[in-house]
């Protein structure tokens, strides 16, 4: 259950911190899916739906309770937006965001654009790391420092230089002046700036202009990055059709602009600090994309052409070209900008970058993580060279034949030997040890037990044992507590809640509080341990294996011989909710489990304990293999009995003669 519950915060604190960075709550959940998740999941949908939701609604909260506290209960919520410049009643999108038919083919070149330049940064980012790699490792800490410091001045010196060198402009008449610093309610609280100038304006920066005038330059260099894409997209949205304006962002500023970005981004991307690459990539395309607007202006001049629309699908677009999400960033920007009259020409700029952008390079996620040597597995479906290479291999041709192996039962000292001679993270449990080292030798498994699992038993001393090594050992169930308070502690000690155990950093101190007579007792791993691990046929194909440990999660699979022994077989059918409680309900009339318990799933009173007991068919009078070294291929176990045989046969055809009974 705790190990559920980390898997699915893993999954929701990204999703929510990227809905409430950009106020998009459905943007953050389609691409926490489209980029997080191996497999869809419908509860994991509507927990992530919530998380969102959740996250934004405190986010708008928060920002109306930080400017007005007094009039909370009064306030217009929803009419702000993360990437938007003013709020919702005053910039009309529906009026400033529309495209023509003829302009789709216009869109389709702009993400061609995108891919191409994406796939360009991605490209050079790979000679950056290698340098990076080679001169400034991540273990050299001064010199990844040195960096950063390096990197800030160089980019605050380039921006200030930018900035210093504008000339200066004339601030346009009063009544446009009104229409372009009329940003609505508390808009600042978004946009990360301190508000207002000496002379009452937020948007025409005077620096070292006169009183009349305002320096162009540091309308976009003299701003946060978001901020000066908001600038970029929504600047001047609130003058009305019918009003020439009297300045817009020139396209010789946005050029200057794009260039410094992009050369900023790879620069700063994998540097020692915390550098974003979702606001450089839309600032970079919302610039670009507006030049492309302002030349179909130009040649076009009989037509109106929405600017804004050019800007918003040029930046969707190059963040599609840089990440190669789809889906996800089309609703992200949408919802971010408001332009969602732009849905078609939108999806169709992605597309095509990401596209374009496949064919030069990966992406820069993927890339970074190939980099790494970090094990993901990417959708098998996408890559037909790699499904055409994993079609041609066998399991059996890539497994590991030579495994560090556990016996159920053994000595602590020797447990504490095999944690410290190897870094595995799991280890298979079996009575012939000897075999499951050697190569080419198959073994029974018994189980398998998590190198965590094993820390946290030594830690707080769960199943210790004294033995003189010659009498027959208890069997497993003993060990196992009865009431609900026991069952609850030991629970509460084995889970990996509320932090899990950093072996790193743990395990040589669990070790080490050993005292010398605990290192003589034995550990029983059997009522602990996972009897039903993943397996594989040795002849089955390499992509049965990869889509078995994409779409499970699994770290590792064990593989078992080409002709196994067949019990019996399992249909769809057989695991619906209904046939299970049917046979749950013909185990209890039996008397095999309480009739509480089969009522309810496992019952109220006492939680369900997942570790079973482990009761493997073997002779009970034999010692265990950790005690007697000429009996260490055997267990302690229960004989068999024909008595349960026969009980079980009853079983099965109870079980069917209801269930005809059923269809019937």
């Amino acid at each position: 259950m705790h190990a559920c519950l980390f898997a699915l915060l893993r999954f929701l604190r990204p999703l929510a911190g990227v809905s409430c960075s950009f106020a998009a709550p459905i943007g953050g959940l389609l691409l926490s899916i489209e980029e997080g998740a191996s497999f869809y999941s419908t509860s994991l949908f509507w927990r992530g739906f919530l998380a969102t939701c959740t996250g934004v609604c405190t986010l708008h909260f928060l920002a109306q309770f930080h400017e007005r506290p007094s009039e909370i209960m009064d306030a217009r919520f929803g009419i702000r937006r993360d990437l938007g410049l003013y709020d919702d009643n005053i910039a009309l999108y529906g009026s400033k965001f529309w495209y023509y038919i003829w302009e789709l083919p216009i869109y389709v070149f702009i993400g061609c654009i995108a891919g191409a330049l994406g796939g360009w940064f991605i490209k050079l980012n790979i000679h950056f790391t290698s340098f990076r790699a080679k001169y400034i490792p991540a273990s050299n800490r001064w010199r990844r420092f040195g960096e950063v410091v390096f990197v800030a001045w160089l980019v605050a010196t380039t921006w200030f230089i930018a900035t210093y060198s504008s000339p200066c402009q004339n601030l346009p008449s009063k009544e446009q002046l009104s229409y372009y610093e009329n940003s609505g309610e508390d808009q600042d609280i978004y946009a990360g700036v301190s508000g207002f100038d000496s002379r009452g304006l937020k948007f025409f920066p005077q620096l070292w202009c006169n009183s009349t005038q305002f320096n162009p330059h540091g309308q976009l260099f003299f701003n946060p990055l978001v901020q000066s894409m908001r600038m970029i997209v929504h600047f001047g949205e609130t003058l009305p059709e019918s009003i020439t304006p009297e300045h817009i962002i020139s396209s010789s500023l946005l050029l200057l602009w794009a260039v410094t970005i992009f050369c900023g981004m790879l620069f700063c991307f994998g540097i020692g600090a915390a550098t974003g690459l979702f606001i450089p990539s839309l600032a970079l395309g919302a610039a670009w994309g507006r030049i492309v607007g302002m030349l179909v202006r130009h040649m076009v001049g009989h037509h109106a052409i929405s600017l804004p629309a050019y800007a918003a699908v040029g930046a969707a677009a190059q963040l599609g070209g840089v990440t190669r999400m789809t889906l996800s960033i089309t609703v992200l920007v949408m919802e971010g900008t408001g332009a969602l009259q732009l849905v078609v020409p939108m999806m169709l700029a992605v597309f095509v970058a990401k596209i374009v952008g496949d064919s030069v390079s990966m992406g820069v996620y993927d890339l970074h993580i190939k980099i790494r040597g970090a094990p993901v597995l990417l959708e098998a479906a996408l890559e037909s060279h790699q499904r055409m290479v994993s079609d041609k291999l066998s399991v059996g041709e890539l497994m590991t034949t030579q495994m560090t192996a556990l016996e159920p039962v053994m000595l602590v000292s020797k447990l504490e030997g095999v944690l410290r001679r190897c870094a595995h993270q799991a280890f298979p449990i079996t009575t012939e040890v000897d075999k499951a080292f050697a190569a080419n030798e198959s073994f029974p498994l018994h189980g398998v037990i998590k190198r965590t699992q094993v820390l946290r038993m030594l830690k707080h001393r769960i199943g210790l044992l004294t033995h003189d090594g010659m009498s027959a050992l208890p069997p497993a169930k003993t060990r196992i507590p009865k009431s609900q308070e026991e069952r609850i502690e030991l629970l509460d000690k084995l889970e990996q809640f509320p932090l899990k155990i950093r072996v790193k950093e743990e395990q040589e101190g669990i070790l080490r509080d050993l005292t010398d007579e605990e290192r003589h007792m034995y550990i029983d791993l059997r009522p602990f341990m996972q009897r039903t691990p993943f397996l594989v046929h040795a002849n089955a194909s390499l992509s049965r294996a990869y889509r078995l440990f994409r779409t499970m999660g699994l770290h590792h699979v064990f593989v078992g011989p080409p002709k196994p022994m067949v019990m019996g077989v399992i249909t769809r059918k057989d695991v619906t909710e209904e046939n299970a409680e049917l046979a749950l309900g013909v185990k209890a009339n039996k008397g095999l489990i309480p009739p509480a318990a089969a009522a309810t799933g496992g019952g109220k009173d006492v939680p369900f304990f997942p570790y079973a007991p482990y009761q493997p068919q073997a002779d009970m009078s034999v010692a265990v293999g950790g005690f007697s070294r000429h009996h260490s291929e055997q267990l302690p176990t229960v004989e068999e009995d024909e008595q349960e045989e026969e009980e079980q046969e009853l079983e099965d055809n109870e079980r069917a003669s209801l269930m005809s009974t059923t269809k019937v």
